[in-house]
């Protein structure tokens, strides 16, 4: 399991968390996450309200494929993000249906959870999740096609903590948030909007 961009930041392994050959959507591995006590995590070296590693200030883009082992829990799939501090937070919850949600805050302060509805998502299959900022929009995509957009602020919202990055897990909020099932190929780029309108989702 490792970080195969430049800055060479590879994740620490916790619980069960392992290559699988079991599901991938290419490559012939993903990570597999059984929804116990999983979690990869990389700490960072930026201070509060800094625009530290993972902290997200402008413009940025994350993307990643997931294949869901179960829907009836709420999962975190990565994550930059304390109670206190905040930062910021992809995740499925399973609640009114199920949607996809972003947190997001700074210096104490939380904005307001932004929520995209999803109908018709199902386990035993690949789907292509990613959110991107561009000036004080928010785009949310599902297999490229555009799930919704809301505001987030760039002057309000820097999206910075000193928490580490968790991916597959939200150690925070009221409940320990696991993912079950299998991520692959997540990507986060800072400064760029990679994604503001349907696109086809990139393969190998």
């Amino acid at each position: 399991l490792r970080d195969v961009s430049s800055r060479n930041r590879n994740p620490g392994a916790y619980g069960n968390v392992a290559i699988s050959t079991v599901q991938s959507k290419y490559y012939g591995s993903s990570a597999y996450f059984d929804g116990r006590g999983d979690d990869l995590s990389i700490a960072g070296i930026g201070t509060i309200g800094s625009a530290s590693d993972f902290g997200l200030p402008g413009a940025f883009t994350v993307e990643l494929w997931v294949y869901f082992n179960s829907l009836s829990s709420s999962q975190a799939f990565v994550g930059h993000w304390d109670d206190t501090n905040k930062g910021w937070l992809f995740q499925y919850i399973e609640s009114d249906g199920g949607n996809i949600r972003f947190y997001g805050g700074n210096n104490g302060t939380l904005a307001d959870p932004i929520v995209f509805t999803w109908t018709g998502e199902a386990i035993s299959t690949w789907y292509h999740l990613a959110v991107s900022r561009k000036g004080d929009t928010l785009y949310c995509f599902v297999n490229g096609s555009l799930l919704g957009t809301d505001t987030l602020s760039t002057t309000t919202n820097n999206l910075s903590t000193n928490a580490p990055l968790n991916v597959g897990y939200n150690p925070t909020g009221g409940g320990q948030q696991y993912c079950n099932g299998y991520l692959q190929d997540l990507r986060i780029y800072k400064g760029i909007a990679k994604y503001t309108a349907n696109f086809t989702p990139p393969e190998r």
